[in-house]
């Protein structure tokens, strides 16, 4: 990936069996270079800049100084898997 793009991927949950899931791990590995993962349920292109950490926007983010980023998801009472998740990686 080029540095210092946005790539941007999208899960269905709630077309596939993933809807039945207590929890989603997300994991990204940066070959070369550290490359960031962001996941959202709320905006389908998450962004750095927009954001710092969780916030109310709902963007998570995994800014790891190494090789490994992973964002998990837990189901909860008042939260399923069961909608679109937008993952971004900021290469």
């Amino acid at each position: 990936m080029p540095s210092g793009r946005y790539f941007y991927y999208q899960l269905q949950p709630s077309s596939s069996d993933l809807a039945f899931l207590d929890s989603l791990t997300i994991s990204l590995e940066s070959v070369l270079g550290d490359a960031d993962l962001l996941v959202s349920t709320s905006r389908i292109l998450p962004k750095i800049d927009e954001i710092n950490g969780i916030n109310e926007t709902g963007i998570m983010i995994s800014r790891q100084n190494g090789r490994w980023d992973t964002i998990t998801l837990q189901r909860q009472e008042n939260y399923t898997l069961n909608r679109p998740i937008y993952i971004g990686v900021y290469s």
